[in-house]
């Protein structure tokens, strides 16, 4: 691909591709309004999991060569987590959603020894620290969430953190049909990301 096609592709990368599960996510939030909103979570990134090594480097190569001079990345920042490479990339127009906007994308390599599938994954938003809610911790809004969407959050032990996830879809453009997740979490990424770096 010649650098002059990065714009575009990445407009559509961002915009087309991402559109199945942005618009999953939009419904759910909206479909929630009354019991959470804004003021209490904040939508904080979505993912996507690259098939093989050589698609993550190619998309990693995309964002990278526009770092610094593409209006749409503010940052990158790479990292290992569970044994493989994962990017974070910090979007200058961040995706607008019920619950405040998505300011990042996650694109991570396969899982080592792992068939996982790939595509856009999942998307995180976390609790925000606030007196004014009716749950005091993570796992009572995903008790909440049970008992009042049609999602079920299941705890998830991971290495690095801990989180609620949830099946909010499935991408009806695949054959697989993977599901789209609904992550929940404590705090936001850009902190996390903050720790590692001390």
């Amino acid at each position: 691909m010649r650098k002059e096609d990065t714009l575009s592709f990445l407009s559509d990368f961002l915009n087309v591709r991402a559109a199945p599960i942005l618009d999953s996510f939009r419904d759910w939030a909206a479909s929630m309004a009354g019991i959470i909103d804004a003021s209490t979570v904040a939508a904080d990134h979505f993912s996507y999991k690259c098939r093989e090594v050589r698609e993550y480097a190619e998309l990693l190569s995309r964002f990278e060569e526009y770092t610094d001079g593409w209006s749409g990345c503010r940052f990158l920042h790479q990292t290992v987590i569970s044994g493989r490479l994962v990017s974070v990339i910090g979007l200058t127009d961040s995706i607008s959603t019920p619950l405040g906007a998505l300011k990042f994308l996650e694109l991570s390599e396969p899982k080592p020894m792992s068939a996982d599938t790939g595509g856009f994954d999942h998307v995180e938003i976390y609790r925000k620290p606030t007196q004014y809610t009716p749950w005091a911790e993570l796992e009572e809004l995903a008790e909440l969430l049970n008992a009042r969407s049609g999602a079920r959050f299941v705890k998830k032990g991971r290495r690095h953190h801990s989180t609620w996830d949830a099946v909010i879809a499935r991408d009806p453009s695949r054959e697989d049909r993977q599901d789209f997740i609904l992550r929940l979490t404590e705090g936001p990424l850009i902190e996390k990301i903050a720790q590692e770096m001390r």
